[in-house]
């Protein structure tokens, strides 16, 4: 527990503590937290995150219903492909969106026509949806598996389908909605790299640029203290629907339940959330694709960022890690129930309201230290970012498989072992392999694309393919900009492919070894 806090809020501690002593000396300096002329700043990051938080998850759970129910088949496991997408950053989308909006506005201003615009709240908030779009549709996805068969079956007696749904289904799954929207809520308001490539600004780039003016790691604390304690609240209602979720995932539905019949007007817009579903994914690969041109030309682009590529994959991988260890301890802390359980929960939780860039302040004034070990400026600094920001993702992902755990066959290894090593190795590992094969795929996706954290604590020549990427685009989004961000995205997708066949293949012998009984 100590270890995971330490990594978890140690940059956090380290802020806490430098502003403490700040304080101490000259208690004027509260006032930096005050929002003063930064709260109608403050109001429109609120306003624009909620909206595209809403918006976003209802469009996902429209596409999700297609998808749920649809557990029969060797191809059932690939329903959850959608969640693949969530590996492509967010800046690629705004490059592929943003030369999507230039070829049709070149369509349609000669027609005189309405044309979508290169820049401004809209099209970010546009992007944004689209980003979040995957992610919505997956927690919408994991919302309704876990609702259960027989309460659904009881209500098709009883009344049409249409009305299942709307009656029972959506409000057994609230919880979980309403944490996935209050989760997507946080994302984006501490996300500020899409608004700012469409020039819109945002609460969470004035704490990056206040640190960027001064350096001074506690006035950039304060200055974020009133975005954060706006993601705490939300991250209190994600926390409140997860726990309550978290308590129907042990319940396996079976496969092949008749899926519910919808009404013409509900199947319409199922269909058009699967549109953007798709149009999401398809277009980033497609415009990249067609700005790049031939596969030769990928080439030249990969061997002038071979150095950036290296350290990102090696970055990723040390931060996977690093993450599924700490996961897999806080995943044990989760199961726990009273005091203790909401303890573990609310220590995994909390860093989610964190802005990325004051993770990376954090990690500075933790390791700039004198007679601490040379890891400020060195390569670890962006594995340790991605570490504090990842865990709790880890985290989520082996404490729902551990969710699906039958207790009475860890029970049974705890009687029968032979020391609590071939526990684990033999029983408690295997039955929570598919969590930690999604942790690691996660933390190896989500560190890929990070960018927040990297860009405070990253020493000059040792830049990832990511930053490399985010200054190109500031001059310019050229055709090798495109080139690079198709790379990381074909890149990322086939990390979430691989590990999406290794779930399936790890299901398929899960199968096998019990269909004898």
């Amino acid at each position: 527990m100590a270890l995971v806090a330490a990594v978890a809020f140690g940059p956090l501690g380290a802020l806490l503590a430098a502003a403490a002593a700040r304080t101490a000396r000259d208690p004027s300096v509260l006032l930096w937290a005050v929002p003063g002329e930064r709260l109608g700043l403050l109001v429109r990051s609120v306003a624009f995150s909620a909206a595209v938080a809403l918006v976003t998850v209802a469009v996902g759970v429209l596409a999700a219903t297609v998808l749920w129910r649809r557990r029969g088949g060797r191809l059932a496991a690939w329903r959850w492909a959608v969640l693949a997408m969530v590996a492509v950053p967010a800046y690629v989308h705004a490059l592929a969106w943003s030369r999507a909006a230039f070829a049709l506005r070149s369509v349609l201003e000669p027609l005189g026509l309405p044309a979508p615009p290169s820049t401004g709240l809209a099209l970010a908030a546009w992007v944004q949806g689209m980003t979040l779009l995957p992610l919505a549709t997956g927690l919408g996805l994991l919302a309704l598996e876990a609702v259960p068969d027989e309460l659904v079956d009881a209500g098709r007696v009883l009344q049409p389908d249409g009305r299942v749904l709307w009656l029972l289904v959506l409000p057994l799954a609230g919880p979980a909605l309403a944490a996935a929207a209050a989760l997507l809520f946080v994302l984006s308001l501490l996300d500020y790299s899409v608004p700012a490539l469409f020039q819109v600004n945002a609460y969470a780039l004035a704490v990056f640029a206040q640190y960027s003016a001064t350096y001074d790691a506690t006035r950039a604390l304060l200055v974020a203290l009133p975005m954060c304690g706006a993601a705490a609240v939300a991250v209190l209602v994600a926390l409140h629907g997860a726990r309550r979720a978290a308590q129907r995932l042990g319940r396996r539905n079976a496969p092949g339940v008749p899926r519910l019949h919808a009404s013409p007007a509900l199947r319409v817009a199922q269909g058009l959330a699967l549109a953007l579903v798709v149009a999401q994914a398809a277009v980033p690969l497609v415009i990249l694709s067609r700005a790049v041109g031939s596969p030769r030309a990928l080439g030249p682009m990969v061997a002038a960022a071979r150095d950036e590529i290296a350290m990102t994959l090696a970055v990723a991988a040390l931060a996977a890690g690093v993450a599924v260890p700490l996961a897999v301890v806080a995943a044990n802390g989760l199961s726990r129930r009273g005091t203790t359980g909401a303890v573990w929960w609310m220590l995994v939780a909390a860093p989610l309201a964190l802005p990325a860039s004051l993770v990376g302040i954090g990690l500075i004034q933790l390791w700039i230290r004198p007679g601490l070990p040379g890891v400020y400026g060195s390569a670890a600094m962006p594995v340790l970012a991605a570490a504090a920001r990842f865990v709790p993702y880890a985290a989520l992902a082996v404490a729902a498989q551990a969710r699906r755990v039958d207790p009475l066959l860890i029970d049974a290894a705890r009687v029968h072992r032979t020391s609590w090593r071939a526990a684990w190795l033999r029983v408690r590992l295997p039955l929570l392999a598919p969590g930690l094969i999604a942790a690691a795929c996660l933390t190896f996706v989500l560190t890929v694309g990070e960018l927040g954290a990297t860009v405070v604590v990253a020493a000059p020549g040792r830049q990832t393919l990511t930053l490399l990427i985010y200054n190109y685009l500031h001059y310019g989004a050229s055709d090798a900009v495109a080139g690079l961000c198709l790379v990381l995205a074909v890149a990322a997708l086939a990390v979430m492919a691989v590990g999406l066949l290794a779930l399936s293949a790890w299901s398929r012998l899960g199968r096998r070894r019990v269909a004898p009984a």
